[in-house]
């Protein structure tokens, strides 16, 4: 049923991952995309794309500190200031500027080969389709917590919870929980809530290979990447399947409660798991 489903959202929106091969016919299936911040040149006032100025692919390595791509004075990314796009924001009705990114890098499959390449002019259409098209399905636009975690974030325009994720994600996720929201299975719900953080822009690109989650805290890295989410949905469902059958028919009964451990909830030998988290005051909300 789970990969029923998955199919079924891969045929309604598979085009969104589709990428030209270098031989300009065959398309290739895209595994993730890289994008970088764009930057304005304290000396010279020019906008310079962060990747092409302090990333070494080869040595694995970004720079703190490099030439401008313009005047090249040296300079870094905390003294530089950002670029900026102002746009209509039509899921909460009001317009929004945000730091510019833009793709930089496409790491796709074409059969069982993988094949990297700057992002052309096909892939750049592509995302302008998809930026002007209005996503067809219910998504959540809740306005962040407002408190210190939200100052760097609020200059940045990320604002509600939608603009955590690029829209072709955004787009994805839409469609298979639309899917999934009146299925009386359940067990689908929780493996797509387990997939919500791997959705986001909060995974750093790493020039040694892949990418990593950022952890305890809520911001969009300079060179965030965007993966396939068919790819991460399918990932999730192995992980849910194995922990499935390793359940067998044993029957579950959750309760969550905020209480005193001393209370003594519960019978004897009844809890199986506990899960503490500790308040972190000011810095997180």
């Amino acid at each position: 049923e789970a990969k029923r489903i998955l199919e079924e959202a891969e045929k309604e929106c598979g085009w969104l991952y589709e990428t030209i091969h270098s031989d300009g016919r065959a398309k290739g299936r895209i595994n993730y995309t890289v994008w970088s911040d764009v930057f304005i040149c304290s000396y010279c006032k020019s906008e310079y794309v962060f990747w092409d100025a302090a990333v070494n692919k080869r040595e694995g390595s970004v720079k703190d500190s490099y030439p401008c791509p313009q005047c090249k004075a040296t300079i870094t990314k905390r003294e530089s200031q950002r670029a900026t796009i102002t746009f209509f924001d039509a899921a909460i009705n009001h317009e929004v500027t945000q730091a510019k990114q833009v793709p930089v890098l496409i790491d796709y499959s074409l059969g069982k080969k993988r094949f990297e390449k700057i992002p052309d002019e096909t892939d750049l259409d592509l995302m302008r389709r998809i930026e002007e098209s209005t996503i067809p399905h219910w998504f959540p636009t809740n306005r962040m917590p407002e408190g210190d975690e939200s100052r760097r974030n609020d200059k940045m325009g990320i604002t509600h919870i939608h603009h955590f994720y690029t829209k072709r994600n955004l787009w994805v996720m839409a469609v298979y929980y639309s899917k999934i929201l009146n299925n009386p299975i359940t067990t689908f719900l929780f493996g797509f809530l387990n997939t919500a953080w791997h959705a986001t822009r909060m995974r750093r690109f790493n020039p040694r290979g892949g990418d990593r989650p950022l952890s305890g805290t809520l911001y969009i890295p300079s060179l965030p990447t965007e993966g396939n989410m068919f790819d991460v949905y399918e990932h999730k469902l192995k992980q849910l399947k194995r922990f499935l059958e390793v359940r067998g028919n044993n029957t579950y009964i959750f309760f969550l409660q905020t209480a005193s451990t001393t209370m003594g909830q519960g019978e004897p030998n009844s809890i199986d798991y506990v899960f503490t988290d500790p308040p972190f005051g000011e810095n997180i909300m």
